[in-house]
């Protein structure tokens, strides 16, 4: 099911974060493309972290070709 568009993949992965209530979470787990920066994935993770601090946050190279990102919530 799509749930979020858009042409700003920061913005999207925000957005659908927010849709999956994340906040409400203790744990998201991101596994990244093979397409997605190092700079991408520092400012997801530190605006995780902004957020909300007490969430905790694993980011892993899935390299996946396909999909940017992978995200569970846990």
């Amino acid at each position: 099911k799509i749930v979020t568009v858009g042409n700003d993949r920061l913005a999207v992965i925000k957005e659908t974060l927010e849709k999956m209530n994340w906040r409400e979470g203790d744990l998201i787990t991101i596994f990244y493309g093979q397409d997605v920066g190092a700079d991408e994935v520092q400012a997801l993770e530190q605006w995780v972290k902004e957020e909300e601090p007490n969430v905790e946050v694993e980011i892993y190279p899935g390299n996946q070709p396909l999909y940017y990102y992978i995200i569970g919530v846990e």
